[in-house]
């Protein structure tokens, strides 16, 4: 938000130099980002959050101004002069969406002469980053960076029938903007159109056919309060910001629409040269009631550790349009201004009292009991998991919780699931059981986009039934992964992380049949005989349902159990002393064999000196059988090993792998 240092001054006469502007907007929490001079003025930058959409204005923060300063606030008087017909024999406004426009007011102003603006107004907006365009145009961005309303100005004359209609588009519906962009607009986005046609896109952006020209003899003003989500949606759908759909977005003053619409109203009077008629149409459904909220002095102090007296909580809330509406002994009844919404609850009052005094009066130190909270185990072990998966390549994601029944039957994870009364997606009307299919679609979105080489994981809940009446649901954490590339490749990642949980020697990876993987490359994961998670190659049936060009490998771990099994106190092992002896062993074995299987089998023979043995290669040879290749590294831990301690070794383990049907390849 752009502001000039003498604009402020308009509204209230403080004595501070634009530096002390800029560190006082500091202090009452808008950020000055820069100041920068300009002529014989000054440019302050400052960054505005979003729940002060009040704030958005040159009004609105001269209010702050002057309830740090006390300076009194001068809000400039309107005095507008009418005359002819009213605006009712001229134009009518119907709302058919008034959940997305609860207000609109329309004002006409005629025998207008489209011109120039004087100097000074188009020196205030190109200092501001404004293009100047007509004096009509650039009074609604004047009242707009004014008082934060934004404003519409159409010429009337070429509005078909001289109405406003405030509607939802229909479908096919289009419209180009003043900026001569042609735009489809689609049935969730409002329009403002007139008998026949869409001529702004409400709350963003007028429409070309229907701009002030100097042709333009008589305007129809708008001035409305817009639902600030729906003018996101729009804003967002179309990609296409305004500094109107800026300040629709954070909420404008629905009491503002009346004062802009009049402020505008007598500008264009005395600068066009126009005549005001008698009168505005204002359609409002909105409520416009003060809202209060109740606050107790005594609280003030208690929760900031101040002392603070009552009369200064008062003055400090009136300057910044508070209203007291009642004072007893103990509370204060205040009226909540309506260009304020983000005001609710008490504590929002003290937080606006804790502002205008000073943060920095608060006392660096507190009598409030501190204590540092330890992290929860779970997340630690979920740190430790991130970790290897980092360093594995992978990235996080996030997927939604929602699923369809065809696609969970697919899993086999149908039963004990939980539908959702009213779901966002009417094709995924349950709650995940699995995370596997929210990573099967983020491959298939990354495959359509050239990307082949895919690592990913998602650790989130799945949600189970209890089915008992009463009873919730059980939400579980799960650590699912995709990787493209071999089952092996996956497999050497889930140990990875199992070796950094102190886990790995307690865990069994062991071949099975899993109805939605690949039957030659599937497994069950066990840790102390309890199965934790399966691991395998995706079937044809669910590379086929998610129309994917490949099939990768996945994962699926019960994270909780996994964290409730790890091991994560620091373990210590020696350096080896010695050096170590590899041979690499490739045989010959069936196509159904695993090699769960052949390291067993190696096992069996209790070899001296085996420290580990690890897999490396495998290939098809034809006619149902498979090549094999591993190493085993032997060590001892009190001498180094000759050539023929460790080739006895390896003829024991030679000679009973061919009597368990498992030769050396090429005898």
């Amino acid at each position: 938000m752009k502001v000039l240092f003498s604009w402020l001054k308009d509204y209230c006469d403080f004595d501070l130099v634009p530096e002390g502007t800029a560190e006082l907007f500091t202090m009452l929490g808008f950020g000055c980002e820069a100041i920068e001079k300009k002529a014989e003025d000054f440019l302050l930058e400052l960054e505005i959050t979003p729940n002060r959409g009040d704030a958005l204005s040159h009004m609105g923060l001269a209010r702050e101004i002057a309830a740090a300063t006390c300076a009194p606030l001068k809000i400039p008087e309107i005095k507008l002069q009418e005359t002819g017909k009213t605006v009712s024999d001229w134009t009518g406004v119907e709302i058919f969406d008034r959940d997305l426009c609860p207000r609109y007011i329309a004002r006409i102003i005629y025998d207008v002469q489209v011109k120039d603006s004087p100097a000074w107004l188009k020196a205030r907006l190109v200092a501001l980053g404004l293009r100047p365009v007509n004096n009509i145009v650039d009074i609604t961005n004047f009242v707009m960076l004014e008082c934060g309303q934004p404003l519409h100005a159409f010429d009337y004359d070429k509005l078909k029938e001289g109405k406003i209609i405030v509607r939802r588009a229909r479908a096919g519906e289009k419209i180009v903007t003043i900026d001569g962009t042609e735009l489809a607009l689609s049935g969730e986005m409002l329009a403002i159109c007139d008998a026949e046609r869409p001529v702004a896109v409400a709350g963003v952006m007028g429409g070309l056919e229907t701009e002030v020209s100097e042709r333009t003899k008589t305007v129809l003003l708008e001035s409305a309060y817009f639902s600030p989500a729906s003018i996101r949606r729009t804003s967002r759908a179309l990609a296409l910001t305004s500094d109107s759909s800026y300040r629709f977005e954070r909420g404008v003053d629905p009491r503002g629409t009346d004062w802009a619409s009049r402020r505008a109203a007598a500008l264009m009077s005395e600068i066009g040269s126009g005549k005001v008629a008698p009168g505005l149409i204002d359609v409002n459904y909105l409520d416009l009631a003060p809202k209060t909220v109740s606050l107790r002095p005594a609280r003030v102090n208690k929760l900031l550790g101040l002392e603070i007296p009552e009369d200064e909580v008062k003055g400090i809330l009136e300057r910044l349009g508070f209203a007291i509406t009642e004072a007893t002994s103990d509370r204060i009844t205040l009226q909540i201004p309506s260009f304020r919404p983000d005001i609710e609850r008490e504590v929002d009052l003290i937080e606006e009292v804790a502002r205008i005094h000073g943060f920095d009066k608060i006392s660096e130190r507190s009598r409030l009991a501190q204590a540092v909270s330890k992290k929860r185990p779970e997340a630690i072990v979920a740190e430790k998991a991130r970790s290897v998966l980092l360093g594995a390549g992978f990235y996080e994601v996030m997927t939604i919780s929602f699923e369809s029944a065809r696609v969970l039957e697919a899993f086999a994870a149908s039963r004990e699931v939980l539908s959702i009364s009213n779901p966002i997606d009417k094709e995924r009307p349950l709650l995940r059981t699995t995370l596997l299919p929210g990573l099967l679609r983020v491959k298939k979105t990354n495959e359509d986009r050239g990307i082949t080489d895919l690592r990913i994981y998602e650790l989130a809940h799945t949600y189970l039934s209890q089915k008992a009446e009463g009873k919730l649901p059980i939400e579980k954490p799960h650590l699912a992964l995709l990787q493209d590339g071999d089952f092996f490749a996956l497999k050497g990642v889930l140990e990875g992380i199992f070796e950094a949980l102190g886990l790995l020697e307690d865990t069994e990876i062991v071949p099975a049949e899993i109805p939605f993987l690949a039957s030659m490359h599937s497994a069950k994961i066990f840790i102390n005989d309890e199965l934790i998670g399966i691991v395998g190659v995706i079937s044809e049936n669910l590379r086929g349902l998610f129309d994917l060009s490949s099939s990768p490998v996945v994962a699926e771990l019960d994270f909780a159990s996994l964290a409730e099994a790890a091991r994560m106190g620091k373990r210590y092992r020696p350096l080896p002393r010695f050096p170590a002896t590899r041979r690499d062993l490739a045989v010959v074995a069936d196509d159904e064999v695993s090699w769960a299987n052949l390291k067993a089998a190696v096992e069996e023979v209790k070899p001296a000196f085996l420290e580990e043995i690890s897999f490396f290669d495998e290939y098809a040879l034809g006619e149902g059988k498979k090549s094999i290749a591993f190493s085993l590294l032997f060590r001892s831990p009190e001498k180094t090993l000759t050539g023929e301690e460790v080739d006895r070794e390896e003829e024991r383990i030679i000679k009973h792998l061919h009597k368990k049907g498992f030769p050396l390849r090429g005898q």
